[in-house]
């Protein structure tokens, strides 16, 4: 076992020595034929400190909005030299000049997205909602954007709340769909029923009719109408602001009925018919108060893509938290749902 006291001497020596390294080998390094041994010096250590914050998304935009003379875009250059925390594929200073016109010149028209993609780092919508509330204060917009209707993670962003009878399904994850890819924008999705219910239906539908005894027994037919709920409400300042809520669900066998309920007050209720695809939609909660809560029955789940909070208009960095991903999840996936579920909105990156 190895004793507090001895690791503490380990890490002091070892201190001790990159001190005496840092004063005495010179800032070119030491040169042993093709061989050059470097070592940070002080200055370039405590400058590195200095710069630990990283760099304000304002100066970052400044840097592609340097186009004046050439001592505009001498000192742009300087500038991007020294934000070490950003790599450019091809050192082109004009790499993202597209991609701030594009935000300028849609998002006060439409929504424009960046779809933040990451691995565990981003859960609850860390990094990601520091960004978006960023980049609406420049260019408008209210609202998260995407979320999943059950997440493994609380929010950082919106209090989600639900029955407690949901199935999760990841691509990067478990478990697994057994019964198709379609796991849409997210990477994820939700039902209320099991999944092997639709299998089930399957296979009732090519039975002959003299399999009567055999229909009677699949539990599939001795389903029943099962009922499920989740709830949404904002609880800090990075999600404030929307006034529209977008659902994308689909694949299920049975008419769907829900109700919606904002607060105390009933916003809507209805039927939903059988459909294989996509079904999005979209309702208005402008002057909303309290949570919103979704309530659904069914003998068979939709797959619950997920849900967007936003407005008509302004800029949405969507949190994509794909914990353990090594990010070669994509190829599993159904590229052509992830399109119909971002539908007309502009991908800007």
């Amino acid at each position: 076992m190895i004793k507090p006291i001895r690791f503490l001497l380990f890490l002091g020596m070892v201190s001790c020595l990159s001190a005496i390294l840092m004063v005495v080998v010179p800032e070119g390094g030491w040169r042993i034929g093709a061989i050059t041994i470097s070592f940070p010096t002080w200055q370039s250590y405590l400058e590195g400190g200095a710069h630990k914050q990283g760099v304000a998304l304002a100066k970052f935009y400044d840097v592609y909005t340097s186009k004046g003379n050439s001592d505009s875009l001498a000192a742009a250059l300087t500038y991007r030299q020294r934000m070490k925390y950003f790599q450019f594929p091809t050192d082109d200073p004009c790499l993202y000049e597209l991609f701030f016109a594009r935000l300028t010149e849609f998002s006060s028209s439409k929504r424009v997205r960046i779809l933040h993609f990451g691995d565990s780092q981003i859960e609850g919508s860390r990094i990601s909602s520091d960004l978006n509330r960023a980049f609406q204060q420049r260019y408008g917009g209210g609202g998260p954007g995407w979320i999943p209707v059950v997440d493994i993670v609380p929010s950082g962003v919106v209090r989600q709340e639900n029955s407690g009878n949901w199935q999760r399904f990841s691509v990067f994850g478990y478990p697994k769909s057994k019964a198709h890819r379609r796991y849409g924008l997210m990477g994820t999705f939700a039902r209320f029923t099991d999944e092997m219910v639709q299998a089930q239906a399957s296979a009732i539908d090519s039975l002959t009719a003299d399999s009567v005894y055999l229909k009677a027994h699949l539990p599939s037919l001795q389903n029943e109408k099962k009922q499920a709920w989740f709830s949404i409400a904002p609880f800090r300042r990075n999600s404030a602001g929307f006034n529209q809520i977008k659902l994308a669900f689909g694949n299920f066998r049975d008419t769907l009925i829900y109700s919606i309920t904002a607060g105390d007050k009933q916003h809507e209720a209805g039927i939903v018919l059988p459909e294989k695809g996509l079904v999005v939609r979209e309702w208005n909660v402008s002057g909303a108060s309290g949570a919103i809560r979704f309530e659904w029955e069914a003998k068979d789940s939709p797959d619950f893509y997920g849900l967007a909070l936003q407005q008509s208009q302004g800029v949405y960095v969507d949190n994509i938290a794909m914990r353990g991903s090594s990010g070669t999840e994509f190829h599993k996936m159904d590229l052509g749902l992830l399109k119909q579920q971002v539908g007309e909105d502009d991908v800007a990156m």
